[in-house]
């Protein structure tokens, strides 16, 4: 107590313990402490590996060596996690899509090694701790530094986000295709209304900029086929034949619910990107 706080990066096993669950239904957790230099008060980033392989939470050490625990019901193999002799107890702080820290981007920001057991976070402590504005903006950094060119670039970033925060607050919000209805959600994807290279950072990441479509009528969205007015009402371009709407599920009287503050991210996409 009262030495300098030190934030540390530590692997989880999921076939071994069920973090997620555990976190779904906890605040607090009991953890196995394989390195007796964490103290409490310090923070621990927890590293979910395959196949999810990203730092999915931060957490702070409420206790630290001790040698009860009673967290068995989310122990997935007891003789790797009970009776191991020395615990600690994590308070959950903060939790994270996956693509925000998923391994390829830890790597990209100068993680070294593969994280196989506790470590401090080292040279990757402004990255982890930076804004999630920041974050994508980072993003944004590795890719055009890259040697990938033009769509491919873009792709890459699109995947980063759209696994992440953005595409869970879609799904959350709408459930299903705004447009047609359709609520598989391992379909639907999150489209951006103002495309990505042309936003700022917080438009990357706004919600408001974003809607939740099915494969079909995100790429006719994406391509300016499709567009709305600023009531929701569906606008179909003269270049999509009678055959390929009927085909496309695409009728004039189709309406989506628009929210206010999506307006100029609507007005941007039919002034720019809509096919008259």
């Amino acid at each position: 107590m009262g030495g300098i706080m030190v934030q540390w990066i530590i692997p989880c096993n999921i076939s071994l313990y069920d973090v997620i669950g555990a976190f779904k239904k906890l605040r607090c957790i009991e953890w196995k402490q394989s390195n007796h230099s964490i103290s409490v008060e310090d923070e621990v980033f927890i590293y979910v590996g395959k196949p999810v392989s990203s730092i999915l939470y931060k957490c702070k050490v409420n206790r630290a060596n001790f040698s009860n625990t009673d967290d068995s019901e989310f122990v997935l193999d007891g003789e790797t996690y009970q009776n191991y002799g020395n615990y600690m107890e994590l308070e959950l702080i903060e939790e994270y899509e996956p693509s925000r820290f998923h391994v390829d981007v830890l790597t990209a920001n100068g993680m070294r090694g593969r994280i196989q057991g506790p470590r401090r976070v080292n040279e990757l402590e402004t990255f982890l701790n930076q804004e999630q504005e920041d974050w994508v903006e980072s993003v944004d950094n590795i890719i055009s530094e890259s040697l990938l060119e033009g769509k491919e670039k873009e792709t890459i970033i699109k995947a980063r986000v759209n696994q992440s925060v953005y595409r869970e607050r879609l799904l959350q919000k709408h459930k299903k295709c705004c447009l047609c209805g359709v609520s598989e959600s391992r379909v639907l994807i999150a489209s951006h209304i103002k495309p990505w290279c042309q936003c700022n950072p917080k438009e990357k990441v706004d919600g408001y900029n974003g809607l939740l479509l099915c494969p079909n009528h995100d790429k006719v969205f994406d391509i300016g086929l499709i567009t709305f007015n600023d009531n929701g009402n569906i606008m179909i371009s003269h270049k999509l034949s009678y055959n390929d709407r009927i085909s496309l599920n695409l009728r004039d009287d189709m309406k989506i619910t628009l929210p206010e503050k999506s307006a100029k991210y609507i007005e941007y996409h039919r002034k720019h990107i809509f096919l008259k």
